[in-house]
C-alpha cells in the first residue's frame, strides 16, 4: 500500500493512467508530470488499484479481456475472443472496493491509497524493503513532505 495526503486522485488522473503521454500534473510544480511514472508499478504487480474520495478503481487484464470480448465488433476483429495477454494492463479501469486496510488509511486522513498486490510477494517484498532501507540523504532530501514509511 502506498498512501499520500496530497491532492486526491481524480477521474482525470485515472483517465491519464490509460494514456502513456497524458498527465494532469503541471510541468514545473509537481513530481510525475511526464505521465510515465505510474507504469513503473507494472514491474511488481498485475493488478494495481487506486482509491480516493472519488476514485475506486483497479486495472486487471482478465476483466478487460472479458469486457472487450462482450463487444461483438471488437470480438469479431480478434477472431471471437480477446485473450488477457493481448490487453495492455492500463487500458481499462474497472470498479474496485477498498479492502479494510485501505479504508483505514483513507479514514486516517490519507487522500489517495494505491494498492499494489505483489506478483511475487516473497521476491518483491525483500527487494522493496532493501531499496527503502538503502535510501540515502540526497534521496530523502527530495521528499521533504515524507512523514513515514512502514515496511
Amino acid at each position: 500500500l502506498v498512501a499520500n495526503n496530497g491532492a486526491p486522485f481524480s477521474m482525470g488522473d485515472l483517465y491519464a493512467l490509460t494514456l502513456t503521454t497524458r498527465t494532469t500534473k503541471a510541468g514545473d510544480t509537481t513530481i510525475g508530470h511526464k505521465g510515465r511514472g505510474f507504469t513503473s508499478v507494472l514491474g511488481v504487480t498485475d493488478n494495481p488499484r487506486v482509491f480516493s474520495e472519488s476514485v475506486q478503481a483497479q486495472f486487471h487484464r482478465g476483466r478487460s479481456s472479458e469486457t472487450l470480448t462482450q463487444n461483438q465488433v471488437i470480438a469479431d476483429a480478434f477472431g471471437g475472443e480477446i485473450e488477457a495477454d493481448q490487453v495492455p494492463l492500463l487500458s481499462l479501469p474497472h470498479p474496485a472496493e477498498p479492502p479494510g486496510d485501505v479504508q483505514s488509511l483513507l479514514e486516517e486522513g490519507f487522500t489517495t491509497v494505491f494498492e499494489l498486490p505483489l506478483r511475487d510477494s516473497a521476491q518483491h517484498h525483500g527487494a522493496i524493503q532493501r531499496k527503502l532501507q538503502s535510501l540515502d540523504a540526497n534521496t530523502v532530501a527530495l521528499l521533504p513532505e515524507l512523514a513515514r514509511i512502514d515496511v
